[in-house]
């Protein structure tokens, strides 16, 4: 799609908030340009690597990016000002380097907005900027921990959840954030410093529950219910006749339609389960009434209750299963991806929004590491072969 056709982002972005967040910049039309050291960054290899060595962590946000290096760090000098050189002729720069990076490299906001006055510059950092912990690095299960999420989580001990959603989700504030940088431009012509933090993004997603606490004033503190939900009226894995595992989640009047068609009129009607709150106290009744009514039933029966019935309902998956659900593949989560040595395809994922106007993009690539070197340092930003060359031996690029 090219709903950001024009844009053009530096991608300083590593492991996965950054990278993520140019990720949907580039599938929303963006021309992101990925900037690698000549030797390429540690993200492309860590955690779970394919057979080439590469992270599949790297390649889930690699896919439809252009790909060029520079030595911002080993040569600083010439490759500061190879880097103005091209912020002049962009319109947003991406990073997540850690505390006091850009600063020492010399690509702040406002050294940066000297070559262009409205560029727009987008920092993500753990724990933002100011207070005792704006030097510190940190990762998504950090944020996890301090936001009082993995207080919430697990069973017994406090626990993180098995994807990094945190680091996800402040990519996405961030390109949402860079976007709306964008239109204000468009308006008034000014360039933004945006800031984002994984602390920020997890506080913000427990805001709920810190304010019922807080606010509301309740003494009850949340404990760890591992699939039950706090407060609601059921939320938990259950399993089927057959040995199948489904979810089902209801909060409201939902609870009422379970009983209803568990055969409980009775239980529908009555005052004991007749808000959130006073279903979860008495869930010591509802619960194993509802989770033997589903072990009573086979998985196809509960799909079809689920169907007829409009519950919320669903199966619990595992990875090998996620990319061949039917309701996974009629959306079109996934697409196939060519790999970055081109003898092969990947899978990766789809731009998880659609916009009327503005088809899926076709299938689109891993770069390789320097792929658009020529591309960028040579067609636009206009240095010669014989510099290029110079560059390359002097590892610069």
């Amino acid at each position: 799609m090219d709903v950001l056709k024009g844009v053009r982002v530096l991608d300083l972005g590593r492991v996965v908030s950054g990278p993520y967040a140019g990720w949907l910049l580039a599938k929303m039309g963006a021309e992101v340009i990925r900037i690698d050291s000549p030797r390429g960054e540690f993200d492309r290899s860590i955690l779970m690597v394919t057979a080439k060595g590469e992270s599949t962590v790297f390649l889930a946000a690699a896919a439809g990016k252009k790909s060029i290096t520079l030595d911002l760090r080993g040569q600083k000098g010439k490759a500061r000002e190879l880097f103005l050189k091209l912020a002049e002729k962009s319109d947003v720069v991406l990073e997540n380097l850690g505390p006091g990076i850009a600063a020492a490299l010399g690509i702040t906001f406002d050294e940066l907005r000297k070559v262009r006055q409205d560029i727009i510059v987008a920092h993500l950092t753990a724990f933002g900027s100011r207070g005792p912990y704006r030097n510190r690095t940190g990762f998504d299960g950090v944020a996890q921990a301090m936001s009082g999420i993995a207080s919430l989580t697990g069973t017994e001990t406090p626990t993180r959840t098995g994807i990094t959603f945190v680091d996800s989700g402040t990519g996405a504030h961030a390109a949402l954030a860079i976007v709306a940088a964008l239109f204000d431009r468009q308006r008034t012509g000014r360039g933004q410093e945006i800031e984002a933090s994984l602390l920020a993004t997890a506080v913000a997603w427990t805001s709920y529950q810190i304010a019922e606490h807080v606010v509301a004033g309740r003494e009850r503190i949340p404990r760890r219910l591992g699939n039950r939900a706090h407060w609601a009226a059921f939320s938990d894995v259950c399993e089927t006749r057959d040995g199948r595992l489904v979810m089902l989640s209801v909060v409201g009047p939902l609870l009422a339609r379970v009983f209803r068609a568990m055969g409980r009129k009775d239980l529908a009607e009555d005052p004991r389960f007749g808000t959130d709150l006073k279903a979860f106290e008495n869930r010591h009744i509802s619960d194993p009434l509802i989770r033997d009514w589903i072990a009573s039933k086979t998985f196809d029966e509960m799909e079809e209750i689920a169907e007829q019935l409009r519950l919320p309902i669903g199966p619990v998956l595992d990875y090998t299963e996620v990319a061949h659900h039917p309701q996974v593949v009629a959306e079109e989560l996934f697409v196939e991806t060519i790999s970055s040595d081109r003898t092969s395809t990947v899978i990766t994922p789809a731009c998880p929004v659609r916009f009327s106007g503005h088809p899926h993009a076709d299938q689109v690539s891993i770069p390789k590491l320097g792929e658009h070197n020529d591309e960028v340092w040579g067609q636009l930003c206009g240095l010669s072969s014989a510099e290029l060359g110079q560059m390359k031996r002097e590892g610069i690029i």
